[in-house]
């Protein structure tokens, strides 16, 4: 920083000066000092794509991410083949939970050839990205893991499971903590019909966020696939306790009193589901077969 203010004293209009301080000051964590920097660096050179670049980055670490999208947008008019503006709003739009352009920006960035092999294999395309921009921008990868719950929840809209898992655990060594990523990997694992892990995944993020009502429901769908009903039931009971308009949970908690035999309790479900969902066409129907085991007209 000594040396850029010298450069500054000899030549205040240097962009270039301004810049480099800039990023010096980021690296120390003065983002408000550097943004100051980027913005003189800016106005004495309105075309330079490395400065918006820098700016956006510096908005990043702010948590700006809006800020940071508009600068990385501008880098990449003034630069459309650069791998760095579209790996940084690539994470950007990620903290900001548009995954599908999170993901878009970092296939362009593969496409854009900012590691040579990345063209040739997306998933470590993806992986070196971030690992690329977060060297790039000073953090830890530890903070994508959103990205990677993103992309993985994509995967799974497909049907490819695998890929899904595969992207799940990503987030979870990046993020233990981070729940969205058990829950869902619980579901592409319940989908890939192995529910001890299923069960495993739905009860980490239980054990996450306590208060999860669909981690509770979809671990009592998984326990209903191992015809373990009674854990089942309490699960689906949890639910409702947790979203008391949770019509599904309280349609499935009929069904594992029916496959129990207890035909009362599973009409008294079906019931508390239509009132719920007057149209959910399940429940309506059980509840229909379960007043005629009961002998009910």
């Amino acid at each position: 920083i000594d040396d850029f203010n010298e450069v500054l004293r000899l030549n205040p209009n240097s962009a270039d000066a301004y810049h480099n301080r800039g990023v010096a000051y980021g690296m120390k964590g003065e983002h408000d000092r550097a943004i100051a920097d980027f913005n003189e660096a800016l106005r004495l050179n309105p075309n330079s794509a490395g400065a918006y670049n820098s700016r956006g980055a510096a908005y990043f670490e702010k948590g700006e991410f809006k800020r940071a999208i508009d600068d990385f947008n501008a880098a990449l008019r003034l630069n459309p083949n650069s791998a760095d503006a579209c790996l940084a709003r690539g994470l950007a739009y990620g903290m900001k939970g548009d995954y599908d352009r999170s993901i878009n920006d970092f296939d362009a960035a593969a496409r854009i050839g900012h590691n040579p092999a990345a063209a040739s294999a997306t998933r470590a395309a993806y992986d070196r990205a971030v690992a690329d921009c977060a060297e790039f921008m000073g953090r830890s990868p530890a903070n994508y893991a959103a990205a990677y719950t993103g992309r993985g929840s994509r995967h799974y809209r497909k049907g490819d499971y695998d890929r899904a898992i595969a992207d799940f655990s990503e987030a979870l060594r990046l993020a233990p903590d981070f729940t969205e990523a058990a829950y869902h990997r619980g579901r592409a694992y319940r989908a890939k019909k192995d529910f001890d892990r299923a069960v495993d995944d739905f009860s980490e993020a239980l054990r996450l966020t306590p208060d999860c009502a669909d981690a509770a429901y979809h671990r009592g769908c998984a326990y209903m696939e191992k015809e373990d009903f009674d854990c089942a039931i309490a699960d689906f009971s949890e639910a409702l306790r947790l979203n008391p308009d949770h019509a599904d949970a309280a349609y499935h908690q009929g069904i594992g009193y029916e496959k129990k035999g207890d035909f009362s309790r599973a009409a008294d479900a079906y019931e508390a589901a239509l009132a719920i969902d007057a149209g959910h066409a399940g429940a309506r129907r059980s509840l229909k077969q379960a007043r005629k085991a009961l002998g009910q007209q």
